[in-house]
Parts: structure tokens; C-alpha cells; sequence
């Protein structure tokens, strides 16, 4: 994650954080998605049950006038998830879903918002 977003996200235990991607820099790059509507970053996060899981990350202010946006994300998201899985180590996942904005807001707020694979 750019050293600029690091500050957006918070965790209560950082140490159930276990990895990044920059996505949207590393889809940028492929044809096939370099138009897409992609999520900022991916980050790893370990409950202290169940398995690992990824949360999908957009660090920038969001307001109630880009709901069409985050839901094109999602979309997007959603298709391109069953492409990585048959590509890499398989196995079903559960499909994302949205989640509330940072501090529980669900809407106009200026606060980084994400999406999570769900337990």
C-alpha cells in the first residue's frame, strides 16, 4: 500500500493484517482491465476465528453521490474474484459484499470505504 494511504486505514489489532495488494496500479497495467472500474487496494486480514480474508479497500472521500461507482466496483469485483481463483489456487469463495464506510457510516461521509469477502 502507498506510504500516503497507509494513514487511512485502521485496524485495533495490526497484527491480523497480513499483506497488501495495489491493485488498481497492478490491473493498470493489463488491457484486458486497464479501463475497468477497480478497487484501490486489497489487504489480508486474519480474524482470531475462521479463515483469512481479503477487505477491498478505496482510501479516497466517498460521498452518497458515488454509490453508482463503488457499485460498479463491486460488480467488477465480482467477476473478476472466479477469474483468480481458477487461475491460482482455486476454491470457492464467498462472492463480496459491501461493507460500511470507516466509522460505521453507511453514506456522506468523507471517510475511506470498503468491501469485504464476508465470514
Amino acid at each position: 500500500m502507498a506510504g500516503a494511504h497507509r494513514g487511512r486505514i485502521d485496524c485495533a489489532d495490526p497484527r491480523r493484517l497480513t499483506g497488501s495488494l495495489d491493485l488498481d496500479s497492478a490491473l493498470a497495467r493489463e488491457p484486458r482491465h486497464a479501463d475497468a472500474p477497480r478497487w484501490d487496494y486489497g489487504i489480508g486480514y486474519r480474524p482470531k476465528r475462521g479463515d483469512e480474508r481479503a477487505i477491498w479497500v478505496e482510501v479516497h472521500p466517498a460521498s452518497t453521490s458515488s454509490v453508482a461507482e463503488v457499485l460498479a466496483k463491486l460488480d467488477w469485483l465480482r467477476r473478476w474474484l472466479p477469474d483468480i481463483a481458477i487461475a491460482g489456487r482455486g476454491g470457492a469463495r464467498p462472492p463480496p459484499s459491501l461493507l460500511p464506510p470507516s466509522g460505521g457510516r453507511s453514506g456522506g461521509g468523507s471517510r475511506p470505504g470498503c468491501a469485504g469477502v464476508p465470514p
